[in-house]
């Protein structure tokens, strides 16, 4: 058993610290939030950062479930995962866009870096949220969803 063996040398570069920008200030918006997934342990995750944020959180396991609370609810935004069975991310924004416009749908998707722009306004999406997802993520598309709540109120 011969072998071959290989010693690799590389110059030690410098790092450079990224600036850190501070995290934006004031107060989110207070939002009456639909989290819609078909895995329960990720629902319960996003609505428990989502409720520490001060949101008031609806949960719904599927999206057959998610319309149906819909439907039944006000709500000024959806949170749904894109890969579910049956009801899908894509039908439950189509939905919710068809019956209340006003309405902001945020889809929650490990697939996110895929999601063409044109689709996901084609669907009604505002929002693309990544998985996984950090508390940083679920600030930024909070304070997001203020602007745009608070643009279709003036409008």
């Amino acid at each position: 058993h011969l072998g071959t063996e290989f010693t690799l040398r590389f110059p030690a570069g410098a790092i450079d610290e990224l600036p850190r920008t501070p995290p934006p200030s004031g107060p989110l918006p207070r939002l009456r939030v639909l989290a819609v997934d078909d895995e329960e342990p990720v629902l319960s995750v996003l609505a428990d950062l989502l409720r520490t944020m001060g949101q008031e959180v609806h949960v719904a396991l599927g999206g057959a479930l998610g319309l149906e609370l819909f439907e039944r609810m006000e709500f000024d935004v959806v949170f749904s995962d894109l890969g579910m069975p049956e009801v899908n991310g894509w039908d439950l924004a189509l939905a919710v866009k068809s019956r209340r416009p006003d309405v902001a749908v945020v889809m929650v998707t490990g697939w996110g870096f895929q999601l063409e722009e044109v689709t996901t306004q084609a669907h009604g999406v505002d929002l693309v949220m990544a998985k996984p997802f950090s508390i940083e993520d679920v600030d930024r598309v909070l304070r997001q969803l203020g602007e745009i709540c608070a643009g279709r109120r003036a409008a």
